[in-house]
């Protein structure tokens, strides 16, 4: 693979005796915007790589962070789990509408909103337990607002599960709001102990005033407990007045006592926030085992630095590495040639434009070898009309 000093060596070779000080912007500028050719046009086996998926994943719960480097919304090679892998762990590939209308088993998408990309995924994993569906102020227990909590009733129009949602306000310039639940029979988690993860959904009006979200479980709230902090939600940052998924890892809990988990007896949010705030919503407190799964993606960066552990769509320094072996490598160049020539020649560079382009694009060209040769990875989307295992009841 080449360093972008070589680049710039074999470029400068073929400039006729022009030179890249002419270039008038920066040399690093002209090497994104090639890859980004070549990228739009190939999907290049040495851009594949690897990521862990969350600290787990979990059953009914769909969104999961995407990579920063993920390649659009169609590239991912593969999910699969960490640990021993059977026939059953096949993953299909469909789009973001149909995800969410279906949300079948073994199917993901990627969804993009406000320029996030979050990874939907379905797979049929041990089943959660619902500590407490917030659909009541009373049922299965009681739930309480204290500290700066006003105004604290049920919502049955603005919900995420089961039949309806809690609503509140806090009514301080800045402070803690405390939202108690006492539940009515003790819950058994001790195979989530260090291993699950809890979890709540949560609609903020001002995300930028939510400072943090601590969360409380165990036998009580002053001896015998574990808690952990939150500041952002599961799979993206917080937003304003969206439902988002909040997930409390087990694992780093900080404990205080001895709690039992096998005897889980109430539950607390604190809200650290600044900004009186109306209309918040909280709906379904759940507790999942999850499972370590990871993913195999094309990336979006073209080079990497030299001790391979930064990733770059961007070159910042001239020992950084083209992500491109030897038979890949001339795409590059290629649109590397059409760039610069067109800005330090002119006119006088149209014949070699011309001749780069051809055998970039010509049939049996650069790109069409390379894809021949190596054809895409990538999982590909499709729509399912009919759910075959629903009609053999039929």
């Amino acid at each position: 693979m080449l360093t972008i000093t070589q680049v710039k060596d074999k470029i400068g070779a073929k400039l006729h005796g022009t030179t890249l000080s002419k270039l008038s912007g920066s040399f690093y500028d002209k090497c994104s915007e090639a890859a980004n050719n070549v990228i739009t046009r190939t999907d290049p086996y040495t851009t594949i790589r690897r990521a862990r998926l969350e600290n787990a994943i979990y059953d009914k719960v769909y969104n999961y962070t995407a990579p920063s480097d993920l390649k659009g919304i169609s590239k991912i090679v593969d999910i699969r789990p960490i640990a021993l892998r059977d026939n059953t762990d096949d993953i299909r590939g469909t789009y973001s509408r149909n995800f969410d209308i279906r949300k079948e088993k073994d199917t993901m998408a990627i969804e993009v909103i406000n320029g996030t990309k979050t990874i939907k995924l379905s797979k049929e994993l041990d089943s959660r337990t619902v500590l407490h569906e917030l659909s009541s102020l009373t049922l299965n227990g009681t739930v309480a607002g204290s500290n700066d909590v006003e105004n604290l009733t049920t919502n049955t129009l603005e919900y995420v599960s089961g039949t309806g949602s809690i609503q509140f306000g806090l009514s301080g310039s800045t402070g803690t709001g405390t939202i108690t639940i006492t539940l009515s029979n003790n819950i058994d988690l001790s195979d989530m102990e260090d291993v699950g993860a809890l979890f709540t959904w949560l609609r903020f009006p001002d995300a930028s005033d939510l400072t943090s979200l601590e969360m409380i479980w165990g036998d009580d709230l002053t001896t015998n407990y574990w808690s952990k902090s939150v500041t952002a939600a599961h799979d993206r940052a917080w937003e304003d007045n969206a439902w988002q998924l909040n997930r409390f890892d087990w694992v780093d809990a900080t404990q205080t006592g001895s709690p039992d988990s096998e005897n889980v007896a109430v539950i607390q949010f604190n809200f650290t926030y600044s900004n009186a705030q109306t209309n918040i919503f909280m709906d379904c407190i759940s507790a999942s085992k999850g499972e370590a799964w990871e993913m195999l993606y094309y990336s979006n960066a073209l080079f990497r630095d030299t001790t391979g552990a930064t990733y770059k769509t961007l070159p910042t320094a001239d020992s950084d590495v083209l992500l491109l072996d030897n038979d890949g490598e001339n795409m590059f160049i290629y649109e590397m040639m059409k760039i610069i020539n067109q800005e330090v020649r002119g006119k006088s560079a149209e014949r070699d434009y011309k001749y780069y382009d051809t055998e970039l694009n010509k049939q049996e060209g650069l790109y069409d070898m390379f894809n021949l040769n190596y054809p895409s990875q990538a999982v590909e989307h499709q729509i399912d009309y009919y759910d075959f295992d629903e009609l053999d009841g039929m």
